[in-house]
């Protein structure tokens, strides 16, 4: 069957299956999905995997894809209680489709490959779906599949999140974008898991690093295997927050995206002040040649542009070499440049960049700085810190920072207090105050 009559036939089927609902415990939902034989080209059935998309899906190919590998005795919709949740908190819910695998037997192994390439090669020839935002999402056995699967597709995935489960060695031919490697790695792992033990974990981020993989490890102290309510609460936003954040950045541009690219490098050396929409051309797009624009813009005379390149910073991820750019705008000599750049610094600090970390903390501390910035500064390592609460490797810079804070008097003080007590938070790009995170 051609790709065409299959999307007439998925679009009409998931409009009607879409809107049924599976309440969770938690008080958030899950969609039902529809099953969906994935077949290879003789028509054999590889797979019978769960689809969900929005019942209105768009002409355009801009839907995120999350492809999901279930844990050990699981089925294609063993996944759908966590993502839903973190779709719900990042209101994603009418730009994502999610896809639940499900392995041959009770686990995974290398014979379930050909199925999971056939899954998504249906899912980007049927559904409207943007190429450069798929992402995977594995728990327990399904996470240590996806650290040995997705490494060798970089032409798929852009960022993955692996939950308690081990991860394998990397191939040794991955490719590089820039500064760093094609993709990304989240990593939840509780420290009190007797099924999955922690240590070949905390082993597998530092070979991830090393390997000029970007990484976040959140060690959740206390868990068992899995995450249990309160950190779910916290840290699963985050981490599709973080996934959002991304792009692919493996796949190289075509003519007409390098067309967008060149007219706003154009428009940076022109010192146009209108680059802001020009920017937003830019949103689908990652790379070498988008950290190169943001870097230029960082360097540009004009402060519209500057602020331009901050606010850009604030919704995508960059590379190394364009993130290290932007951290010099939180000491630029316009205010409003600073006002935009401090958020997206703290946005990388919040995914564990050290020199993002580092920067704060010194300008949060510096008594010769003037109040508006020390206290900007101190709400972004406060936002970071409320993410490591559930964790047992807080962040050693973070919280040594907190004591002599804690000195401080007035204004200052009670938001260094606020910020130890986890009341600080994040919503719509605005650092905002929080109910307590502890259940009542």
């Amino acid at each position: 069957m051609s790709p065409k009559p299959i999307r007439t036939h998925v679009r009409r089927f998931l409009a009607f299956a879409i809107t049924c609902l599976v309440p969770l415990t938690g008080g958030e939902s899950a969609p039902a999905g529809v099953e969906q034989s994935i077949r290879s080209a003789s028509g054999d059935v590889l797979m019978n995997a769960v689809v969900v998309a929005p019942a209105k899906l768009p002409k355009e190919h801009k839907l995120g894809l999350i492809v999901l590998f279930h844990g050990m005795n699981g089925d294609a919709r063993f996944m759908f209680g966590f993502t839903g949740f973190g779709v719900q908190a990042n209101r994603l819910a009418d730009e994502w489709v999610w896809l639940g695998l499900k392995s041959k037997g009770a686990g995974w192994s290398d014979d379930d490959h050909p199925a999971i390439e056939a899954a998504i090669r249906w899912a980007v020839t049927t559904l409207p779906i943007d190429p450069r935002r798929i992402y995977g999402y594995g728990i327990s056995h399904g996470a240590m599949r996806l650290a040995r699967f997705a490494p060798s597709h970089p032409e798929w995935f852009a960022a993955n999140v692996l939950m308690a489960g081990n991860g394998h060695a990397l191939p040794a031919d991955k490719p590089m974008s820039g500064d760093e490697a094609a993709q990304r790695f989240y990593i939840i792992h509780g420290d009190n898991d007797t099924i999955v033990p922690v240590a070949p974990d905390r082993a597998y981020v530092g070979h991830l690093r090393q390997a000029a993989f970007p990484t976040v490890y959140r060690e959740i102290a206390g868990d068992p295997h899995v995450l249990s309510w309160l950190p779910h609460q916290i840290i699963t936003p985050d981490a599709f927050a973080w996934m959002e954040a991304q792009r692919n950045r493996a796949i190289p541009l075509d003519a007409q995206e390098q067309q967008v690219v060149q007219s706003l490098g154009t428009a940076i050396e022109a010192g146009k002040r209108n680059v802001a929409t020009d920017f937003a051309k830019i949103d689908r797009l990652a790379g070498q040649d988008v950290d190169a624009l943001v870097i230029k813009a960082t360097e540009s005379a004009v402060p519209a542009i500057r602020t331009a390149a901050a606010k850009y910073a604030n919704r995508r991820l960059l590379g190394k070499t364009a993130a290290k750019a932007l951290l010099r705008l939180v000491d630029d000599r316009d205010a409003g440049v600073r006002k935009e750049a401090i958020p997206a610094v703290g946005q990388l600090a919040l995914w564990q960049d050290d020199e993002a970390v580092a920067l704060l903390i010194a300008r949060a501390t510096d008594p010769k700085r003037s109040g508006d910035m020390r206290q900007a500064c101190i709400a972004q390592i406060a936002r970071a810190w409320r993410i490591n609460l559930p964790c047992s490797n807080q962040d050693k810079q973070i919280s040594e920072t907190w004591p002599k804070l804690g000195r401080e008097t007035g204004g200052l003080g009670k938001l260094v207090q606020m910020g130890r007590d986890g009341l600080i938070g994040w919503s719509d790009g605005v650092v905002v105050v929080l109910p307590p995170w502890k259940p009542k």
